[in-house]
């Protein structure tokens, strides 16, 4: 039974390649990234020059020089067109002071004049439309030779309601060579006429990316009622519009339903906030830029700008200088990223294969993981090996019913956790052998480490195999079990260690057990239990995207990808690869030492988790993981070559000493 289940493990193993290739080829279809700055921050900082105008005009042609190449144009209110001079806004009450008449207290309306009859004709539409939709009455009002609108409802609230992007706005940028991305939300009452209308306009102009603002996407909030989400796909799909998810940011609702409905026509996006616009330096700047883009599938960059007031030097300054100079140059983000065989233009999405044959693929993956499973646990308890696959077959059965996606995350973590487990016990076994003969400890140390990272590398085929669909690379969807799979093989390969020996069998385990429990306890031990906790809890702090970094290891890790480009990870080179070959080396000569190859498993289950990482391309994963065994290899060696001669130092040297 153990071979059948081996055989299955390979045949899951081929299996996964094409399903591999898939993904491989897919991020490889979008080499366009696009840099957009929010256009909102430049009319805010606009206000406080002397020519707001000019000074617009001025940072236009800044912006065009620095190489970005997008603006973000969100959905305007009557605040913004007064700022942006669109508008002159009053109350009832100021009004009548105007008009010279009688102020009505029983009034609170708010008083629109357009300054011109052009901006009439472009800003009127969106004005009477943003309030009639909300069933407020808008009506003409003249003063003098100027046209204005009278919108029955208090000044306070009017100011704020949400309304379609400035036209003007879009027309000025669109003339200055701009592409635009719109940010719209899910705050207004879904029209589905008005949506067609704003969205063939957005066609016209050019738009191919909407960022959404607010909680949810516009549609979400309407689906049940009168199926609004649907209708937005229809449309984003009439138009080839597709959307940006903002990779740190919580996701909105409705965003895995949209993102299925429009056929995944969706970029990863990164953004600099307008603090961090002005605290980072350039390089700083520049290096995060170019790491988003090669290492995590990001396609689009969002820029944001800072205002700074100094009221003791009475003087309001921004970080748009700070930007440009991120951007330009030979080490700029942009000259890096073209460096690295991207170009910068519209951002495209990536273009996924999904055939029927997948499917079937994915079937035998899963047999395979689940025979993989049961190999695992069967290390500990052999004699229970056809039961636990028959029972894995079926419980899984049972969960592909239920939940086919949570079956494949499923699948995908006990493979994670069972490849790097059993390299570890399959060496400990073979170092436990009576009949182990060796040579050369150096020697038998590579080729031991060699075998528990070959099959570790097994976890690497299911995870990328079960989890290839474009979901995961977008994020929609996720590894799960990360701290799981960074803690489990630890500890099983420890409980494997302590209390399966050479004899075997479930009444040495009992017996072990009972003397682990039965021994004295002594302040020793308690203070290693408490280390080991310790070292348990920091360790899982660093783990997933959100791990605590220092400050040193930042700047060694900004030095690997400036030296290397792609960084191999610390705890594969710095600790797991070295600590495994040098256990491995003192349990081969001394016979001694074997518990340093559980503080290695770090390192093998730490190359599986390199691949759980899918939003990284898989190129840029297998060069880390290879970095990382080269240069663990050779740090591993190091240890070696130092211990030896410590040890011929000691034989020379300590004798004397005692004399």
């Amino acid at each position: 039974m153990k071979k059948a289940l081996w055989i299955l493990v390979v045949i899951g193993m081929i299996a996964s390649v094409p399903l591999g290739m898939v993904r491989f080829a897919a991020e490889n279809t979008s080499d366009q990234v696009e840099i957009v700055l929010d256009y909102k921050d430049i009319l805010q900082i606009a206000e406080y020059e002397p020519n707001p105008q000019s000074f617009i005009e001025e940072q236009l042609i800044k912006i065009k020089e620095a190489g970005i190449t997008s603006l973000a144009v969100f959905e305007s209110n009557l605040e913004d067109l007064e700022s942006s001079g669109r508008v002159e806004l009053f109350s009832s009450y100021e009004a009548s002071l105007i008009e010279g008449v009688q102020p009505d207290p029983n009034e609170n309306f708010t008083y629109v004049l357009f300054p011109d009859i052009v901006t009439d004709i472009k800003i009127r539409p969106i004005i009477e439309q943003a309030f009639r939709q909300l069933d407020i009455k808008v009506r003409d009002w003249n003063l003098l030779d100027q046209t204005g609108l009278i919108i029955e409802s208090s000044k306070v609230t009017a100011i704020i309601e949400p309304m379609d992007p400035d036209p003007m706005v879009m027309d000025q940028l669109i003339k200055a060579g701009f592409q635009i991305v719109v940010r719209i939300s899910d705050n207004r009452p879904y029209d589905p006429v008005h949506m067609e209308k704003m969205m063939d306009q957005f066609s016209k102009q050019g738009v191919f990316r909407i960022i959404f603002t607010g909680s949810a996407v516009t549609g979400y909030e309407e689906e049940a009622n009168q199926g609004s989400l649907t209708h937005m796909s229809e449309l984003m799909n009439k138009h080839y519009i597709g959307f940006a998810i903002n990779e740190f940011s919580a996701k909105e609702k409705g965003l895995n339903e949209l993102a299925y409905l429009t056929d995944y026509n969706v970029v990863r996006l990164h953004s600099i906030l307008d603090a961090e616009s002005s605290v980072l330096s350039p390089t700083k700047i520049s290096d995060r830029l170019v790491l988003a883009v090669t290492d995590r599938n990001i396609r689009m960059i969002y820029l944001n700008v800072d205002i700074l007031k100094d009221e003791l030097k009475a003087e309001v300054t921004n970080s748009l200088g700070n930007i440009y100079d991120s951007l330009t140059g030979p080490d700029g983000a942009i000259q890096r990223i073209q460096n690295e065989g991207f170009q910068i233009g519209i951002a495209g999405p990536f273009v996924y294969e999904n055939e029927d044959w997948q499917r079937f693929a994915k079937l035998i993956l899963w047999v395979g993981a689940v025979a993989l499973i049961a190999l695992m646990i069967a290390r500990f308890v052999p004699t229970l090996l056809t039961p636990i696959f028959v029972i894995g077959m079926i419980g899984s059965a049972g969960l592909f019913v239920l939940n086919s996606s949570l079956l494949l995350q499923t699948a995908a973590l006990g493979a994670a956790i069972s490849a790097p487990t059993l390299g570890i016990i399959t060496v400990i076994q073979q170092l436990r052998k009576e009949s182990l003969q060796v040579v050369s400890p150096i020697k038998s140390t590579i080729l031991l480490f060699v075998m528990a990272t070959g099959i570790s590398l097994i976890g690497v085929f299911y995870v990328v195999g079960l989890l290839n669909a474009a979901t995961y690379m977008l994020v929609l969807e996720q590894f799960r079990g990360v701290s799981v799979l960074h803690l489990a093989p630890i500890f099983l390969a420890f409980v494997y260690y302590a209390f399966y020996g050479k004899e075997g069998g479930l009444r040495n385990i009992f017996k072990q057990v009972k003397n682990v429990f039965m021994m004295d306890l002594k302040v020793g031990y308690v203070i290693i239990a408490a280390f080991i906790a310790g070292t348990a809890f920091y360790y899982l702090t660093r783990t997933g995207n959100a791990g605590q970094v220092s400050s040193i290891e930042l700047v060694f890790r900004y030095f690997l990808e400036n030296v290397l480009g792609v960084r191999p990870r610390l705890k594969e080179f710095g600790l797991g690869h070295p600590m495994l070959l040098l256990g491995l080396y003192f349990a081969l000569k001394y016979r001694k030492g074997l518990f340093l190859i559980i503080i290695g498993v770090i390192g093998q289950l730490s190359i599986v988790d390199t691949f759980a990482h899918l939003h990284t391309p898989m190129m840029i994963s297998g060069i880390r993981v290879l970095y990382g065994v080269i240069f663990g290899v050779m740090i591993g060696l190091l240890l070696i070559i130092i211990w030896e001669i410590l040890v011929r130092s000691w034989k020379k040297w300590g004798p004397l000493l005692e004399d």
